[in-house]
Formats: structure tokens, C-alpha cells, sequence
């Protein structure tokens, strides 16, 4: 049986690649100061099917500065055995020369393919520069689709 043109079109627009149940997840984590080892915040396991990121916005609960030496980088990264292999899903937001208002979202940019195999993780990755990083709190918004 055929479909028509139509309904084959509208269908491409709201699923996808296949992907049709739609979410929206959250995940925040307060991070202590200093250090440079990198928090990492838990946002979805993809247990079941494959997801489609569409959209990441990030929120922070204070100012993220752009100091030379004491800064924040946060970026949306993926993973199948843990934080051990990831893989980069955003460009990185914040460092040196990117200031961040106090409770304003912020579009995280996803360049190329915004999928995520199943069987993996999503992670927001929080990296303090120096010891002398300020504690912050930082939450991501992430839409996604999956496979039914």
C-alpha cells in the first residue's frame, strides 16, 4: 500500500531518521571549587534505542566568568562503558572567552550527527581551568527523540 506524497512528507518532519517519541530531560549538579578534574552530570541512558539530540540548553544558578585563568568549559558528551570513552555531542560552552549570565539559557551547538547509539549515556561534562575556579551549580535542558 502506498502512502501519499503528503502524509510521507509531514511524517519525515515530525520523526526524523525514524526517531518519533519525543522527551525533554533535565539534569543539575552543584560543583565544588577548585581542581581540575571534570564533574560529570548523568542526563539520559539510552538503554533501549537509539536518541536524536534536537536541542541542549544550558543553565547556570551563578555568573560563569571569562577569566584568562579561572574558568568553567561545559559540553554535552556520550558514552557506552561510562565517562571512559567519550565522545563530544556540543561544541564546548564557556572558557576563557565566553562570559555566561546568571539564571539565562544558554543554546548548546550541536554540530554534526546528534545521535546517540543505544547503550549510551549522555553525560553534561563540567571542567573547572584552575584551582581557583569559583563553585558553581550548572543544569542542561536536553530534547531528544527516539526509536519506538
Amino acid at each position: 500500500m502506498a502512502v501519499a506524497t503528503h502524509v510521507s512528507r509531514v511524517a519525515k518532519d515530525y520523526a526524523p531518521f525514524g526517531y518519533s517519541i519525543m522527551e525533554t530531560v533535565t539534569a543539575s549538579r552543584d560543583c565544588a571549587a577548585g581542581g581540575t578534574t571534570a564533574f560529570y552530570v548523568p542526563v539520559y541512558y539510552a538503554d533501549d534505542a537509539d536518541v536524536w539530540i534536537e536541542s541542549a540548553t544550558l543553565w547556570t544558578q551563578t555568573a560563569l566568568s571569562s577569566e584568562v585563568t579561572n574558568f568553567w568549559t561545559l559540553s554535552l558528551v556520550s558514552g557506552t562503558s561510562g565517562v571512559s570513552g567519550e565522545a563530544a555531542i556540543s561544541d564546548p560552552v564557556g572558557g576563557a572567552s565566553e562570559a555566561i549570565a546568571i539564571n539565562v539559557l544558554t543554546d548548546m551547538r550541536i554540530p554534526g550527527d546528534p545521535s546517540v547509539a543505544s547503550g549510551s549515556t549522555i553525560w553534561l561534562k563540567c571542567l573547572p581551568n584552575h584551582a581557583s575556579s569559583a563553585a558553581e551549580s550548572f543544569g542542561v535542558i536536553v530534547r531528544l527523540r527516539r526509536k519506538a
